[in-house]
């Protein structure tokens, strides 16, 4: 009688058609994490390990099959009495299963369908904990939703004197409200990308074409073809009407918070105060622009890729505010070796042609059927030395040419004998746009172009010239974190702690000693690594907090420094004293606020610095 029954090859179930083996697999196995199937369709023998996938292969290849309808709704079909019909199920559960499996009914069931769930997404997907948490809580709130759907359907299609309901209008408004067209209008990604478009705004990115090359096709046959280069970028103009469509980002811009007496953000500053663009008017959109260079590496091989992330941020938004992560937009994504090969211009051109229309027309938005118009323009760029370099079409490198500053035109000389700013011949938009005419001239020679590339320190016009509110000289500030974290001090600490150790006032291994047992309080997590001989002659190799923190409390590890050579005290005592006066600066640079009063007293004290800097450790200034 049950000779020619099919056999489930992921458990002992055994049934006698087709569509009673598909319903087995829709409702025992489709969240199983081992899920391993092989169609028995005649003349298909299609292996699958994911039950989309397989899903799938029903619906393309066997569509209207009998044994495709349990596939098609995904439900448990139950005869009228409650049972299986004329399923046959002689064992559905391993011999080796705990006896608590094998005997389960009701909810029980259902949970156990659910440990099966979050099984397969942890094993087969190898989710984080974290990630599991926010499934189950996500699912638990789905399956809330869709229950209160059903129930308020049922309370609609029952009787109003009895509040009664026949069970087969239950079971029809079951087939009618099916648990999968809950996903059915955002089942691929296609259709849920055109759901977030339509329905929530969602700017999709688009493809920017910047030039054209040659690859090698491998097949079907070996081939040079042409293939295009391309950068992706979010348009910026829609997200920023988009940005200012929030209520809390319109009053940060509308209402903005500017100090007198002191400065906290950029919108205190001079610069925005007396631009033509920006003192126009009091809601003026100021636009951070952001660049900075990454490597994607595969962990299996040698091969990585390095791309240029383009980013903004509106700069009116309130600081605490805008320090967040999701105050940072994405403009583009680029890969550096076409930045280098077609040019940052071509990359940002049509940035550069969103930010004139913002300065000249501005970008119009509807509050309370009211329109407003904004204006606005970048009002620096950030970035670190070698990118800033990029962006301002000055040199990169600062050993190689004579004018190695983008702020004024010292020499290689110059800035080792002088530390304040009045001592030093500026740069300014005039005579920059001079000498980038010179360096372009295309009517002399290659060797000319050079010389004068090399004298001013200017490879190209910035792709920002062309900007109304861009001063290309002031609007590259000085990247802090590599300046001052990863460069002063790195040098000073390392060249200070070579001296200590050269000098016997404390070994490298009670040093260590002490920072590992220090206690850091809130800084536990920038914590210094151990510093080995090798370090104080090339790199401490910290990272820049790890530099901060190692900063700050090197005074109190090291306590008193006493030696019986009183020269020795005396010299080491100076030297801490410098480091304390490079801690001054460095609070001040990272301070939260500074007030205006203080400004001269960061002058004094970076010439103070360097002056005693100089004077003790004459080496290292060349």
């Amino acid at each position: 009688m049950f000779r020619n029954r099919i056999k489930c090859n992921m458990c002992h179930f055994k049934s006698l058609s087709q569509a009673q083996l598909m319903n087995h697999y829709v409702r025992t196995h489709r969240y199983d994490p081992h899920f391993n199937v092989t169609c028995a369709s005649e003349g298909c023998r299609a292996t699958y390990s994911n039950w989309d996938s397989f899903k799938k292969h029903m619906k393309r290849k066997h569509r209207g099959a009998a044994h495709e309808d349990p596939i098609q709704n995904a439900d448990i079909n139950l005869g009228d009495n409650g049972d299986l019909g004329d399923q046959i199920q002689i064992d559905n559960r391993p011999d080796d299963a705990p006896e608590y499996v094998q005997e389960l009914i009701g909810l029980d069931q259902v949970q156990w369908h659910a440990v099966k769930f979050l099984l397969m997404i942890r094993d087969k997907y190898r989710t984080s904990n974290v990630a599991m948490l926010k499934v189950l809580s996500g699912s638990e709130h789905l399956i809330q939703e869709y229950a209160s759907f059903i129930l308020s359907q049922i309370q609609e299609a029952a009787n109003p004197n009895t509040n009664l309901i026949h069970v087969n209008r239950v079971q029809e408004l079951l087939e009618e409200f099916p648990a999968s067209s809950v996903f059915s209008h955002v089942s691929t990604k296609t259709m849920l990308d055109s759901f977030l478009v339509s329905s929530l705004g969602m700017i999709m990115p688009k493809m920017v074409k910047v030039g054209k090359g040659w690859r090698w096709k491998r097949k079907p046959t070996t081939k040079l073809v042409r293939t295009i280069h391309c950068a992706y970028s979010i348009p910026f103009l829609q997200c920023l009407k988009r940005l200012l469509q929030n209520p809390q980002v319109r009053s940060c811009v509308d209402n903005p918070k500017l100090s007198r007496d002191a400065l906290k953000t950029i919108l205190d500053g001079l610069y925005y105060k007396n631009s033509a663009i920006f003192s126009q008017h009091v809601n003026s959109l100021a636009i951070i622009f952001y660049y900075d260079e990454m490597e994607v590496d595969n962990p299996l091989g040698s091969k990585s890729h390095k791309l240029g992330m383009f980013y903004w941020v509106l700069a009116n938004i309130y600081p605490e505010y805008r320090s967040t992560l999701q105050a940072h937009n994405l403009l583009m994504v680029a890969k550096y070796c076409h930045i280098v090969k077609y040019g940052i211009k071509k990359i940002l051109a049509e940035f550069i042609e969103d930010i004139k229309v913002l300065e000249t027309e501005g970008i119009t938005i509807t509050v309370n059927n009211v329109e407003k118009n904004y204006k606005g323009s970048v009002i620096f760029a950030a970035a670190d030395t070698p990118a800033a370099a990029l962006l301002g079409g000055f040199k990169k490198s600062v050993t190689k040419t004579i004018r190695m500053c983008r702020r004024c035109h010292t020499d290689q000389d110059r800035w080792r004998m002088y530390f304040r700013e009045e001592y030093f011949h500026l740069r300014d938009v005039v005579s920059h746009t001079d000498h980038v005419a010179a360096v372009e001239d295309r009517t002399v020679t290659k060797a000319t172009k050079l010389f004068w590339s090399r004298h001013y320190g200017i490879n190209e016009g910035s792709v920002f010239m062309g900007l109304a509110a861009f001063d290309v000289t002031k609007c590259f500030p000085q990247d802090i974190m590599h300046v001052i974290a990863e460069g002063v001090l790195e040098v000073e600490m390392r060249v200070f702690l070579k001296f200590l150790c050269g000098n016997h006032f404390i070994s490298l291994d009670i040093l260590n000693r002490k920072l590992q047992h220090f206690d850091y309080g809130h800084l536990h997590r920038d914590k210094p690594s151990d510093i080995h001989s090798d370090h104080l002659d090339n790199s401490l190799r910290q990272s820049a907090a790890q530099m901060l923190c190692l900063a700050y409390v090197l005074p109190f590890v090291l306590g008193d420094l006493k030696c019986d050579d009183n020269n020795l005290q005396i010299e080491a005592k100076e030297r801490l004293l410098c480091h304390t006066k490079l801690l001054q600066i460095t609070t001040m640079c990272y301070a939260f606020v500074i007030p205006r009063a203080q400004l001269h007293l960061l002058a004094f004290a970076i010439e103070s610095f360097m002056s005693n800097f100089k004077a003790l450790y004459p080496e290292q200034m060349g």
